[in-house]
């Protein structure tokens, strides 16, 4: 038998396909499964492992919106790294301007919708520690995405320095 033969997927297996079948799962579903995945890496190769791919696979697959914000800060020119890890936790946050000592976070839809408590409590622990770090944050809601360039405006706005006129002021 041809190995190559072997190892081909099914002829329905097609990217249509793929795309059919998963609009036909239910977001609820994919979070159960995606935790019962991340339950049983973490029992086999520790909480540090998951989080670093976790990571990895977050910063190859930025969203929409994640997209979008990297897209503003390169038009700004500004220096930034993504899922920037607030130690000694492993909470991340979404954009981080080191030169600023500023930083942005996305607040998607799933903020509202799944384990409301915990992205809550994840949230204050979130700014207590940016709070005791002295980074300025600025939190953009996921419906703020639909005016990108008012959002753009307003990112430009938080990252520039003190006002100018302030300084000019007698």
């Amino acid at each position: 038998m041809n190995t190559a033969s072997a190892r081909k997927s099914p002829k329905h297996f097609t990217p249509e396909h793929q795309r059919m079948a998963r609009s036909k799962v239910s977001s609820a579903s994919c979070a159960r499964n995606g935790s019962k995945g991340a339950r049983a890496t973490i029992a086999k190769h520790g909480f540090a492992r998951f989080f670093e791919h976790w990571r990895k696979w977050k910063l190859e697959h930025p969203s929409q919106p994640e997209r979008a914000i990297i897209g503003i800060l390169e038009r700004l020119a500004v220096p930034y790294e993504r899922e920037w890890r607030l130690e000694p936790s492993y909470l991340t946050l979404d954009f981080y301007c080191a030169q600023l000592g500023k930083g942005l976070e996305f607040h998607g839809r799933i903020h509202g919708q799944l384990k409301q408590q915990q992205r809550e409590a994840n949230d204050a622990k979130k700014r207590a520690l940016l709070s005791k770090l002295g980074i300025e944050t600025l939190w953009i809601e996921h419906t703020e995405m639909k005016d990108v360039k008012a959002l753009a405006e307003k990112i430009e706005r938080f990252l520039s320095p003190a006002d100018i006129t302030e300084d000019l002021a007698f």
